[in-house]
């Protein structure tokens, strides 16, 4: 991972993860649990999209796990 600041890559997946789910439950919206996985899932690939190096991008893609941790 790469990032300047551990407190703007926090705010970050958690916006991304969040979204506008805030909003909708304050507007009378039911949160669609189903749904929270795949939630999760996309907003994990967007902040490894912006703060992952490109070790860690490689091995999204299975292309260079050696199962070491760290990576």
């Amino acid at each position: 991972m790469r990032f300047s600041d551990g407190e703007e890559a926090y705010r970050t997946l958690y916006r991304l993860i969040v979204s506008d789910m805030h909003v909708r439950m304050l507007l009378g919206d039911m949160p669609q649990t189903k749904s929270f996985a795949a939630r999760a899932e996309k907003a994990v690939n967007a902040f490894l999209t912006l703060y992952g190096t490109e070790k860690v991008l490689a091995g999204r893609d299975g292309a260079t796990r050696s199962g070491q941790p760290g990576q």
